[in-house]
């Protein structure tokens, strides 16, 4: 989901596994976001030496048996290049 909630920088953000528009989230009254989410940004590396950051909000109440995130760099076709967690 597209949101304005919790942005980092610039004027929005992504918000995975709940609806930010109905106050589910952990610091606001101990609800986590309920659901399961993917996204995925697909861009173009330039030649030569690249570096990629990004932010993310972690929000659970309970234990990583229920609640996991995972960051991958694939190619095009889907495939994992590099596990970043």
């Amino acid at each position: 989901m597209i949101a304005t909630n919790f942005v980092h920088t610039g004027t929005h953000s992504a918000f995975a596994g709940g609806n930010p528009q109905q106050s589910t989230y952990c610091e606001e009254n101990s609800n986590e976001p309920l659901g399961d989410s993917s996204f995925y940004q697909q861009f173009t590396v330039p030649a030569g030496t690249s570096t990629l950051s990004f932010y993310h909000k972690d929000c659970t109440n309970d234990s990583i048996t229920f609640d996991w995130q995972d960051a991958y760099i694939t190619n095009s076709s889907g495939t994992i290049l590099q596990t970043i967690y």
